[in-house]
């Protein structure tokens, strides 16, 4: 038996690239008043436009405000980060559990995140990493975002 070579990506429609999608969970952004799937295969914008993704109509969140990705399997991020009191590298679980990048597009008022970690952080434009379960919110806004597993096609949402 053969294998691929090391810098072979499997097409989207082969067995092993819909077993892979199968298999990763889809997510969500759920607010008290609105939800969004987030798609698999590329960045949503999120803003006030019309022709944004995910559209928030409220006067702080910019026309085009934010962008999110989901981190593709396994890619959570370059390398550990060094916990600067102790100069060793941060535990790899937590970067394990790191799903999408949100990413603020120069918005006027911000894009904010919250974790255990970090509450209330604004997030830079290099991007912050979410997992599930974060908190995201758009300028002044009030409806807060969680970033969560969606139900499969059928399931009751709640």
């Amino acid at each position: 038996i053969t294998r691929p070579p090391p810098h072979y990506v499997a097409p989207k429609w082969s067995a092993t690239a819909m077993a892979e999608e199968l298999t990763r969970p889809r997510l969500r952004l759920r607010s008290a008043r609105d939800e969004y799937l987030l798609p698999a295969d590329a960045p949503s914008v999120i803003g006030r436009k019309d022709d944004c993704d995910m559209q928030v109509l409220h006067a702080s969140v910019s026309a085009c405000h934010a962008s999110i990705e989901l981190l593709p399997p396994g890619e959570s991020g370059s390398k550990p980060a060094e916990n600067a009191d102790e100069g060793k590298p941060e535990d790899t679980d937590e970067a394990a559990r790191k799903v999408a990048l949100l990413k603020d597009l120069g918005s006027t008022n911000g894009t904010f995140a919250d974790d255990e970690s970090r509450p209330g952080s604004r997030v830079l434009p290099e991007g912050a990493r979410l997992s599930i379960g974060d908190y995201v919110r758009f300028g002044f806004c009030p409806l807060i975002y969680r970033l969560e597993e969606a139900p499969l096609d059928g399931a009751d949402v709640e």
